[in-house]
């Protein structure tokens, strides 16, 4: 089952994939006040139990992976930094 949540302006702000016995995927998005997506938290839990694991190099956020987006003047994506310290320009 797929479960998307909103927010006030209607934008997804997190999404939940689960079966019956266990969540596939979660994932939470934060939004600026152009509806532009600029950071990306994704779930990363330990598959037997479940548990959170690790935790975020971007904030220290405990059992999530992070992918933050800054945009150029013109509106457009600029840079992309991502878990693995890559950043993308």
């Amino acid at each position: 089952m797929k479960r998307k949540s909103r927010d006030e302006a209607g934008n997804i702000v997190a999404v939940t994939v689960n079966d019956a016995k266990s969540i596939l995927m979660e994932a939470q998005y934060r939004v600026d006040e152009l509806n532009r997506v600029f950071h990306i938290d994704r779930a990363w839990r330990d598959l037997e139990t479940g548990e959170p694991s690790g935790k975020s190099e971007w904030d220290g956020t405990k059992g999530v992976v992070s992918t933050v987006i800054e945009y150029g003047e013109r509106g457009r994506p600029a840079k992309v930094w991502n878990e693995g310290q890559n950043i993308t320009a």
